[in-house]
Parts: structure tokens; C-alpha cells; sequence
């Protein structure tokens, strides 16, 4: 009587050193947790983006009307924006956070639309912490710079927009 294919792995497995045996039952019962921890955090981070598509939704309508107005239309391009948010999510990715970087963008600004236009170019992303028992963070733009600055650079960045008369905060 031929042998099936799991037949032939019980047999190999069977006939294994009982160590060996312990190292391949403890690796699968890490793989198994690991893949239940993607699943659920996967679980999880679609319950925040749907969330957030709704505010995202809102900027990209607010921006719209913002741009038929010459007086109110944004004064950098999309790809500019776009390289702002890049350099934003680079600046508070990883290990620590290079505030000045983002402080710095923020001067880039002119008007109420460009924010906007930064914040639709950032969309929702998550800031990876890299270290461990930190959770990484998954938001917009303005979460993710809520949970990243310290007050004082939040108050940097609002006083900036601010004498810009701009009317969002961070």
C-alpha cells in the first residue's frame, strides 16, 4: 500500500530526536501566535482607518471648495505637498523624533488650502516605534503629530500657523 504525503511527514517526524521534536513544536506554536497577533492587529487597524476615512474624505472635500477660490487656492503644488508629508512621516518614523524637520515644513505653508493639501497628502499612516513593548501609532496627520510632539513644539507649530492665519491647529 502506497503512502500518503502526510503519512511520509508523520513517519519522518515520528522517527525525529525528541529535541528535535520540542524545537519544531515550540517554533510552530510561535508561528501560530505570531500570525493570530498580524491577523488581530490587522483587525484593528481597519477599525481605525475606516474611522479616519471620513476626516480624510472631509479635508479632500474642503480642499476642493478652497481651490475654486483664487484668493483662497493653494499656493504649492500636490507634489510639494506630497515631499512635505514624506519628509513629516520620515521626521517622526522609527526611534525618536526630529521635531525641527517638521517645525520646518510648516513655514512652507501660505494659506488654510496648503494645509489642507499637506494633510490630504498625508493621508493615514502609521509611525513605526521600532523599539519594543511601544505600539506603533497609525493615524492622520494631525493624530500622529499629537501623539509624536512634546507641548512645546505643538505650540511652535500653532503659533506658526497662526501668524500665517491659518485657522487649523495641531
Amino acid at each position: 500500500m502506497a503512502l500518503t504525503k502526510w503519512d511520509k511527514a508523520r513517519e519522518v517526524y515520528t522517527n525525529l530526536d525528541p529535541r528535535v521534536r520540542l524545537i519544531v513544536q515550540i517554533g510552530s506554536v510561535a508561528l501560530a501566535t505570531w500570525v493570530v497577533f498580524k491577523l488581530i492587529k490587522a483587525g484593528r487597524q481597519m477599525k481605525e482607518d475606516k474611522e479616519n476615512r471620513g476626516e480624510n474624505q472631509a479635508t479632500t472635500n474642503e480642499l476642493q471648495v478652497l481651490n475654486q477660490n483664487p484668493a483662497t487656492k493653494q499656493k504649492i503644488s500636490t507634489s510639494q505637498a506630497s515631499a512635505y508629508a514624506n519628509k513629516i512621516f520620515a521626521s517622526m518614523n522609527g526611534k525618536g523624533t526630529y521635531e525641527e524637520e517638521i517645525v520646518g515644513v510648516f513655514y512652507k505653508l501660505y494659506n488654510d488650502a496648503d494645509f489642507l493639501a499637506l494633510q490630504k497628502a498625508f493621508g493615514t499612516r502609521t509611525i513605526e516605534s521600532r523599539t519594543w513593548f511601544v505600539e506603533d501609532f497609525r493615524g492622520t496627520l494631525i493624530q500622529c503629530m499629537a501623539d509624536e510632539l512634546d507641548v512645546d513644539y505643538t505650540k511652535r507649530i500653532n503659533d506658526i500657523l497662526r501668524k500665517k492665519k491659518i485657522k487649523f491647529r495641531v
